[in-house]
């Protein structure tokens, strides 16, 4: 089971958290025992990320990252896996546009 959504704009300067919320499928008690990030950036060789974003912070059930930077004209796809305390793997994820001027 995954989740999918469109994250708000950032200018390249910006520094904005970002989260996904997994409330809707976690099972009733079961609680995230580890998330991590992937970031890629579209259309782009995998060395030319220069987004930055911190390590993950999980709120049960709501992961966050910090980003910031950025490459302005690209669309960043943020990925989140985390594990679940009943050894369930899920995924949620979400795009971002880096624009110039953009009022996040």
């Amino acid at each position: 089971m995954s989740i999918f959504k469109d994250f708000p704009d950032k200018d390249p300067l910006e520094e904005v958290p970002l989260a996904i919320d997994f409330i809707d499928v976690l099972e009733s008690g079961e609680t995230i025992v580890s998330a991590g990030w992937l970031v890629t950036c579209q259309g782009a060789l995998s060395n030319s990320l220069t987004l930055v974003h911190s390590a993950d912070i999980t709120q049960d059930p709501v992961v966050t990252q910090v980003v910031s930077a950025g490459i302005a004209g690209k669309t960043y796809l943020h990925r989140c896996v985390i594990v679940t305390s009943t050894n369930r793997t899920l995924v949620g994820a979400g795009v971002q546009r880096c624009v110039l001027g953009s009022a996040g």
